[in-house]
């Protein structure tokens, strides 16, 4: 487990693993990140196995972490579920690092030894959508 500066991130190997996670998340992506926090740097497992992005602030004597603008959900992203585990390391290793912060976990990262305040996400599965069930307009709106 690795903690890698921005600079230092392989972004062919990131945007793979995001690509190939259990629980994929547009906002985990190299570019997106860029976009939405210029200062950011990762928590690396293995060879880009698991990664863990972390955006983060300057204040006038710390880094904190934060969550960007247009961000849902980061966190752990991993290919492999025994992966999940890894959440119980990475938070204490973020907490010698950081001495305040914010980071709202996507829906897969959970431990039970960690304490976290919960939020309600509601997930949609558009898979099961029926087009019958839409409203014409709705309808419009999907072809576009």
């Amino acid at each position: 487990m690795t903690i890698l500066k921005h600079h230092q991130i392989d972004a062919s190997k990131w945007n793979r693993c995001i690509k190939n996670a259990i629980n994929a998340k547009p906002y985990a992506l190299y570019e997106w990140l860029n976009i939405v926090s210029p200062k950011w740097q990762a928590v690396v497992l293995g060879d880009y196995d698991a990664v863990f992005p972390v955006p983060y602030k300057y204040y006038i004597f710390f880094k904190k972490t934060y969550q960007p603008p247009f961000t849902q959900q980061l966190g752990l992203f991993f290919n492999d579920p025994s992966h999940n585990d890894e959440i119980g390391k990475v938070i204490p290793l973020l907490k010698q690092q950081f001495r305040k912060g914010y980071i709202q976990l996507n829906d897969q990262n959970f431990h039970h030894t960690l304490k976290f305040t919960s939020r309600k996400n509601y997930i949609l599965n558009y898979s099961d959508l029926q087009e019958e069930s839409l409203s014409k307009s709705h309808r419009r709106n999907i072809k576009k």
